[in-house]
C-alpha cells in the first residue's frame, strides 16, 4: 500500500525543490546553447560542456521529480516525461553505432 505524500511533508518539499533545481540547471544550459554563451554551457575550458540534450533531460527529469508530488496527475506527468527521457537518451545512445552526430554538439568558439 502506497503513502499519501500529504504524510511526509519534508520528503514532498524536498523532492519539489530538488526538482526545481534540476529544472533551472537544466533551463539555464538550454538557453545558455540557443543563446551562445559558453560560460553558462561551459563553466571552464577544462570541464566538458554540457550539451543540449543532456540539459533537457535535466529540466524533464526536474518535471518529472516535482510532479510526483503533484497527486495522480502528477504521476502521469512524471511518466510522460521519464518517457521523453527515454527517447532522448535512446537516440542519443543509437547516435554511436551509427557515427552520426547532431549539430548541437559543438559549442561556439
Amino acid at each position: 500500500m502506497m503513502s499519501s505524500p500529504m504524510r511526509f511533508p519534508s520528503a514532498v518539499a524536498l523532492s519539489r525543490t530538488c526538482g526545481a533545481v534540476l529544472m533551472l540547471v537544466g533551463a539555464l544550459v538550454m538557453a545558455g546553447w540557443l543563446l551562445g554563451i559558453r560560460s553558462i554551457v561551459q563553466l571552464d575550458p577544462s570541464f566538458a560542456p554540457m550539451q543540449f540534450n543532456t540539459a533537457a533531460c535535466f529540466f524533464l527529469c526536474g518535471v518529472a521529480l516535482s510532479g510526483m508530488s503533484w497527486g495522480r496527475r502528477g504521476h502521469i506527468l512524471a511518466f510522460s516525461t521519464a518517457a521523453a527521457v527515454t527517447v532522448i537518451t535512446s537516440v542519443t545512445a543509437l547516435q554511436y553505432p551509427a557515427r552520426a552526430g547532431f549539430r548541437y554538439r559543438s559549442v561556439r568558439r
